[in-house]
């Protein structure tokens, strides 16, 4: 499964620099529609298993009011952070994302 790679700087690299969107947006060149069309074979939350969510208010891939309708299925107390990052942190605020990290664990 592709995306279109004019399109990835603006839904996936939002908050990243011109010269960073460029290249990450040749970089993601691909992804298994598997990921999108197979249900789950195994949900943790309903297995008691404590579930965490970092939330990216700028994310133009996932919009903030998708991203809590994901946490509602996460079970009666989902762990959860905030970042003001676009929809890939671990590139654009890695520290921001650490810190986060150690908060929902």
């Amino acid at each position: 499964m592709t995306g279109h790679p004019d399109l990835f700087p603006e839904v996936g690299f939002n908050d990243l620099s011109p010269e960073q969107q460029a290249w990450w947006g040749k970089e993601a060149t691909h992804t298994s529609a598997a990921l999108f069309a197979t249900p789950s074979g195994y949900e943790p939350w309903a297995n008691g298993i404590p579930c965490s969510y970092i939330h990216t208010e700028k994310d133009n891939a996932l919009p903030l009011p998708y991203q809590h309708g994901m946490v509602q299925q996460l079970g009666p107390e989902p762990r959860v952070a905030t970042l003001q990052s676009g929809h890939c942190p671990h590139l654009s605020m890695p520290e921001e994302l650490l810190k986060a990290l150690e908060v929902v664990i």
